[in-house]
């Protein structure tokens, strides 16, 4: 079960009955909040701050990618088969879900799209990432970034909300995986509303390339089973303007954003307090550069000191130009004492020779 999903223990009972079942999903998402926020990394958070302008080759690939959703395929505007024929042949051979209930209510409706919300969500990141060519890591990279299904989150509309999920999303996204990066994880909230606004057929087609990255996995497998294989079954049951509703509303809270009054996405509603952990970031860093500057300014103080052998002022910097002239000074000097010193010594020595020719004579 760890290798398969982050929720510990899933079949763990707190009670009987169905508010039992609520009891252990208010417990369950308490747990996954707590979880989160242990496992948030402050730090590594930070050095993706400004990504953007740090040429990292991954994440300029997964900003720059067109990916399927944003392409016009020749099938849409000719009227031929949407899907190609690897897809058509997939979707023929999975299994018919016949237990897929038709008889749902609003409430269940909703449910079921916000799910597959965050799992589209999740499957977006793989693909920006990856550059549409799923890893060994990519059953866990979906895994863990939606809460669905490494969380076996249930969504009960109307108190858990679009804004809900696609914070729960981005803020997975900001602890988990290798970029970490909030402005990424708008531009695949984008890319979420774009899928659901083209409408079913476009969504079916990311589930089933969902189907193939854990179908190759060993221990995610099971999610096709439990989650991805229904939801395609189910997918193709819904009316197509219900799932574009569901673009549509996730675009107004797209478009939203940076307003100080309607911004539902913003960071300050990811409780993990990015906006005071940025402030103190960048006051550290006008602090270092205020110290920097203070210290170069005092490098280029300049002191005297009495010089014991010249009865002068030896001017004493700290650059070099400073103490290129206090060396000149001092050697200046001390050639000035060795001639005299040679001076008198050579004089003594003639005056030497002059006796010496005196007692020669007298001799």
């Amino acid at each position: 079960a760890h290798e398969m999903l982050e929720c510990p223990n899933p079949d763990e009972a707190i009670g009987n009955g169905e508010e039992s079942i609520e009891l252990e999903e208010q417990y369950r998402r308490e747990l996954r909040k707590q979880t989160e926020k242990e496992k948030f990394d402050a730090s590594r958070y930070l050095n993706d701050l400004d990504i953007a302008n740090e040429d990292d080759m991954i994440f300029d690939a997964a900003i720059m990618m067109k990916p399927h959703w944003m392409e016009i395929r020749e099938s849409e505007t000719t009227g031929n088969s949407f899907f190609t024929s690897d897809e058509s042949h997939l979707l023929a051979e999975l299994p018919r879900q016949t237990n897929i209930p038709t008889n749902l209510s609003a409430e269940q409706k909703k449910s079921a799209l916000l799910c597959l919300l965050d799992i589209l969500f999740a499957y977006v990141y793989d693909h920006r990432t990856t550059d549409g060519d799923p890893t060994v890591e990519s059953s866990w990279t979906v895994m863990i970034l939606s809460p669905t299904l490494s969380w076996l989150e249930c969504y009960n509309p109307p108190y858990d909300t679009i804004a809900d999920v696609i914070c729960w999303s981005i803020r997975r996204s900001l602890i988990y995986p290798y970029l970490r990066s909030y402005d990424l994880a708008m531009h695949i909230a984008e890319d979420v509303r774009e899928i659901m606004k083209r409408g079913r057929r476009t969504v079916i087609r990311c589930l089933l390339q969902l189907h193939k990255i854990m179908e190759s996995s060993e221990s995610h497998y099971l999610f096709n089973k439990l989650y991805i294989d229904p939801l395609i079954g189910w997918i193709q049951q819904c009316e197509e303007e219900e799932v574009q509703q569901i673009g549509d509303a996730l675009g107004e809270l797209l478009r939203a954003k940076g307003s100080s009054s309607s911004d539902v996405l913003g960071k300050q509603h990811l409780d993990l307090d990015l906006e005071d952990i940025e402030k103190r970031f960048f006051e550290s860093d006008d602090e270092e550069d205020t110290s920097s500057s203070e210290d170069e300014d005092s490098s280029s103080t300049v002191d005297y000191e009495s010089d014991d052998e010249s009865g002068g002022d030896t001017e004493i910097t700290t650059n070099e130009e400073g103490q290129t002239k206090s060396i000149a000074k001092e050697v200046k000097h001390s050639s000035a004492l060795l001639d005299e010193n040679i001076g008198q010594e050579e004089s003594k020595l003639i005056h030497v020779m002059q006796n010496l020719t005196v007692d020669d004579k007298d001799s």
